[in-house]
C-alpha cells in the first residue's frame, strides 16, 4: 500500500508522499522513510545523500560492509561519473535489488553482466534473462516510441532497469513508476530532470522531464497485486540491512 501511495503525488515529492500514515504499522517502512529524509540517526548516512542526488557524498560516507551496495546504487544513478560507473559494475553486492541495477548498468555500458549479479538476479527473478534480452532490444528506440513491457516479465522491476539502461530515452511513465515503486534506499538516484552524462562508448545518457503525478491505478495497472508482494519480499528485507546506520 505504501508503494502504491507514492504514485498519487507529484514525482518531485516522492520523499514526502503520504506513506507516513503506514509507518506506525511497519518498522521497515519507518526506516525507509527516515533514511530518505535524513531523520535522527540517518542524518549523516549515505542513504540520505543518495536519496537527494549527492552522489559523491553518498559514496564517501559508505564504509565497511555497506560499501559494495552503495557502489552499485551510486554508479547506476543519474549523474554518476565514469569512476562511479566502473565501481558499480565491479561491485559484488547481492543485497536488495542491487544485482539488477548492476546488470542494467553493465548492459547500458556494453559490458558483460558480472556472473555474481546474474546468478543472484536469476535466483530472485527466473525471467531475468528474458528481461535482459528485451531491454537490449529497446536501446535503439526513442522515448516517444509506443511500447509495453511484455506479459510475463516483472513490470515495475523491468521498467526500473530500463530507466538505468535507456537514460533520457526512457518513457516518462516508466521512470515515474521506477521512482515511485522503489524507495530511495532500494534503487539508484533517479532525478525528475537528470543531467546529461556520457557513457563509455560516447552515447549521451540522461533523462526526460517528468510530468505531473500519475494515479496509482494508472501507474501500476500492468502489475498484479501478487507481483507487487513478490518483488517486495524478494528485495526489500535485504535492503533494510544497508539502510541501517553504519557505526
Amino acid at each position: 500500500l505504501a508503494r502504491l501511495d507514492r504514485g498519487e503525488g507529484p514525482p518531485s515529492e516522492l520523499a514526502s508522499a503520504p506513506v507516513g500514515r503506514f509507518a506506525g504499522l511497519s518498522p521497515a517502512l519507518r526506516r525507509f522513510l527516515d533514511a530518505e529524509n535524513g531523520v535522527g540517526e540517518y542524518a549523516d548516512q549515505p542513504t540520505y545523500s543518495l536519496a537527494h542526488g549527492q552522489l559523491s557524498r553518498a559514496s564517501n560516507r559508505a564504509t565497511g560492509a555497506s560499501r559494495p551496495y552503495f557502489d552499485a546504487l551510486v554508479g547506476a544513478s543519474d549523474g554518476a561519473t565514469q569512476s562511479m560507473i566502473s565501481a558499480a559494475v565491479a561491485s559484488t553486492s547481492t543485497d536488495g535489488f542491487s544485482p539488477f541495477w548492476i546488470a542494467a548498468l553493465a548492459l547500458r555500458e556494453g559490458r558483460p553482466i558480472p556472473s555474481g549479479a546474474r546468478e543472484h538476479a536469476t535466483r530472485a527473478a527466473p525471467q531475468f534473462d528474458a528481461m535482459v534480452r528485451w531491454l537490449g532490444e529497446q536501446r535503439s528506440l526513442s522515448a516517444e516510441t509506443s511500447r509495453a513491457v511484455p506479459a510475463g516479465l516483472s513490470q515495475p522491476l523491468t521498467m526500473a532497469m530500463a530507466t538505468v539502461v535507456l537514460g533520457r530515452a526512457t518513457p516518462v511513465r516508466w521512470r515515474t513508476i521506477a521512482r515511485a515503486f522503489f524507495f530511495a534506499i532500494e534503487r539508484p538516484y533517479l532525478n525528475s530532470r537528470p543531467p546529461l552524462t556520457t557513457t563509455s562508448d560516447g552515447r549521451e545518457n540522461g533523462g526526460l522531464l517528468m510530468g505531473g503525478g500519475l494515479g496509482a491505478s494508472s501507474m501500476f495497472g500492468e502489475a498484479t497485486r501478487g507481483e507487487l508482494g513478490t518483488i517486495e519480499s524478494r528485495g526489500s528485507s535485504r535492503s533494510q540491512r544497508s539502510a541501517r546506520p553504519s557505526r
